[in-house]
C-alpha cells in the first residue's frame, strides 16, 4: 500500500534537489510554487497528477515577480532567509482569511515546515 506524501514532504524534495521556493502561492492547492527550469510550478499539484505550470513570461503574467531567477544560479543565505519569510508572511495571511478548516490545517503544516527551513538556515 503507497502513502501518499504530504505537501509538506514533497517540498521538502524539491528545496533539497535546488528548486527555488517562490513567494507565490497555487491558485489550485494554496501552497507555495517553485521556479524549476524556467518555469513556475506547483510541485504539490504536479506530484498529485494536477500539473500546474506558469511560463516565466513576464509579459504575459504580472503576478510573478520581476527577478525570477534561473534555478541553475545559487541563491544566497540572505536570499532564501528573505523568500522563506515572504513565504511564511504569505501562509499566515492566508491562514488567517481561510474558513476551511482542512485548508487551515494543511496550510499550517507548511507553514511549520517553512519556519523549521528558515530554523536551519541559522
Amino acid at each position: 500500500m503507497n502513502k501518499q506524501k504530504s505537501d509538506d514532504e514533497i517540498m521538502a524534495e524539491h528545496l533539497l534537489k535546488g528548486h527555488k521556493m517562490l513567494p507565490n502561492s497555487c491558485s489550485v492547492c494554496g501552497n507555495p510554487v517553485f521556479s524549476i527550469k524556467g518555469e513556475i510550478i506547483c510541485v504539490v499539484c504536479k506530484d498529485r497528477g494536477d500539473i500546474v505550470v506558469q511560463k516565466t513570461d513576464e509579459k504575459n503574467d504580472e503576478k510573478l515577480p520581476k527577478d525570477i531567477e534561473k534555478p541553475e544560479k545559487l541563491v544566497s543565505v540572505y536570499e532564501l532567509n528573505e523568500c522563506l519569510r515572504a513565504t511564511l508572511i504569505n501562509l499566515c495571511k492566508k491562514i488567517d482569511s481561510s474558513e476551511d478548516a482542512e485548508r487551515c490545517s494543511k496550510l499550517m503544516g507548511t507553514l511549520k515546515t517553512g519556519i523549521e527551513a528558515l530554523v536551519m538556515l541559522y
